[in-house]
């Protein structure tokens, strides 16, 4: 057997590495909300485990060493208490032993004793049952791996990892998914990290818009401890959103996380849009259909605000002569501007009419007596249109013609 060493800190005789080894520290991951205040605030090793060469690689076992006193990650009291897994892979855990000293050493040996690795193949490692501490200086870990060609001699290959726990050391919502504008279920998100002071100040990102948070600038509805909830103000989103946190020293940025939170049903803004499949936008909702039976020359009516914006659509017919025209008068404020006006050209026969009208517009029709009118209020969205008394309006008389 020979060992290399990938960092030539050790009088090992070289030897082509059959695999690469990567370590890093990550969140020990919670079934659920449930488990906020126990799991979240631990931290698992993952190891990376690739073969890049050409050809199958047998894997046969991994060691990883740590100083005693701690460092990035301390082993537990026991064996017992270590687990090696393969998340993406499933199965039944790695076995493991330890062995304690001034370096603690973990080895992990594959339920089957040897892991076969096709070429460029990789398998991550997650080694959780450790105790955790977070130092601000990046700590030493060791790894040996030891795998072999198939047929072919065992090589160990030793390497050194620099591994450094954040800070921020969780930063996630309680819920991923959350109801648009839900007063029974506002978004909570929940972080880990170093409580104010010291020149630790903390900035907010929701969106485009962020806030300092600071010893004299903190959010009524927010206390910064080291393991902080954040409940957002009920209703507060009303499309997904993403988060970042950034850890400011001295006022220097020295980290920074990201979290997003889906709002169902929640509203959308987008730039230009391409729709390759097929879309349901519009929305049909009768609004007048029959004779005029107005003693009156005109049937006046009005309407209130639109509640999206949408068409109005139809057609007026005259009985035996000819009418006067069916007039839409569109209102902004004390204006009333006239923005169709339609006149069939002959008894018995049709003028039709279609106008657009903007969220929010406030409108009047005038019907001429005698004569069928079919009208139809088509929404993009959701929202039939809903009568208005006579107060509600501005003056009908038009003081502009857009027709």
């Amino acid at each position: 057997m020979t060992l290399a060493d990938s960092t030539a800190r050790e009088p090992y005789p070289a030897a082509p590495a059959p695999l690469t080894c990567a370590v890093e520290l990550v969140e020990a991951l919670a079934a659920g909300p449930a488990d906020a205040r126990t799991a979240l605030d631990g931290h698992s090793l993952r190891v990376t485990l690739t073969n890049p060469t050409d050809g199958a690689v047998r894997f046969e076992s991994l060691e990883l060493s740590a100083p005693a006193d701690g460092g990035a990650a301390e082993p537990a009291a026991d064996q017992a208490g270590v687990v090696v897994a393969e998340p993406d892979h499933g199965g039944p855990a790695w076995s493991v032993t330890v062995r304690r000293g001034a370096t603690t050493i973990w080895t992990a040996v594959p339920p089957d004793t040897a892991r076969v690795l096709g070429p460029g193949e990789a398998i991550a490692l997650t080694l959780t049952g450790t105790h955790r501490t977070h130092p601000a200086e990046p700590a030493e870990i060791r790894t040996t791996v030891r795998a072999a060609a198939p047929g072919g001699p065992t090589t160990a290959v030793r390497f050194t990892h620099l591994v450094v726990a954040p800070r921020i050391r969780y930063f996630k919502p309680q819920d991923q998914v959350v109801p648009k504008g839900s007063k029974d279920k506002p978004a909570i998100l929940h972080w880990h990290g170093p409580a104010l002071g010291d020149g630790i100040t903390y900035r907010f990102q929701q969106g485009g818009s962020s806030r300092l948070i600071g010893p004299h600038d903190i959010p009524r509805n927010l206390k910064i401890t080291d393991r902080t909830t954040y409940r957002l103000d009920a209703g507060a989103l009303t499309k997904s959103t993403p988060f970042a946190l950034f850890l400011l020293e001295g006022g220097v940025v020295k980290e920074a996380a990201s979290a997003y939170v889906v709002v169902s049903g929640g509203d959308l803004t987008a730039g230009d849009l391409t729709v390759t499949g097929t879309t349901h936008m519009l929305h049909g909702y009768p609004l007048i259909s029959g004779e005029s039976t107005s003693q009156t020359p005109y049937d006046t009516r009005h309407y209130q605000a639109a509640p999206t914006s949408g068409l109005l659509h139809g057609w007026i017919e005259s009985k035996s002569t000819a009418v006067p025209p069916l007039q839409v008068f569109v209102h902004k404020g004390q204006t009333s501007t006239r923005v169709a006006a339609v006149q069939p050209r002959a008894p018995r026969t049709q003028a039709h009419l279609c106008v657009p009208l903007m969220k929010g517009d406030r409108f009047t029709l005038e019907i001429p007596a005698n004569c069928k009118v079919f009208l139809r209020w088509v929404a993009f969205g959701r929202g039939a249109l809903v009568p208005a008394a006579v107060t509600d309006t501005a003056a009908t008389a038009p003081a502009g013609d857009g027709a």
